[in-house]
């Protein structure tokens, strides 16, 4: 997903892999223009003919301080 990341963190506008021994991994790269940055965000693994696009996750289901 792309977003608008409203941060305090100084490394926003670098190339980062993000990884939790509990709860997956976020890669982070920065879009051009210098505002948005791309997130791919590690899901919970797929069932049978189960699609992402069928669990209805919303930019609000990322919990970014806990990881």
């Amino acid at each position: 997903m792309d977003v608008l990341a409203v941060t305090d963190s100084p490394d926003i506008r670098l190339k980062a892999a993000v990884q939790s021994a509990d709860h997956g991994s976020i890669l982070i790269i920065p879009r051009e223009g210098g505002y948005l940055v791309r997130m791919y965000i590690e899901l919970d693994e797929l069932h049978g003919d189960e699609r992402a696009a069928d669990r209805g996750g919303t930019v609000r289901d990322v919990d970014l301080e806990g990881a």
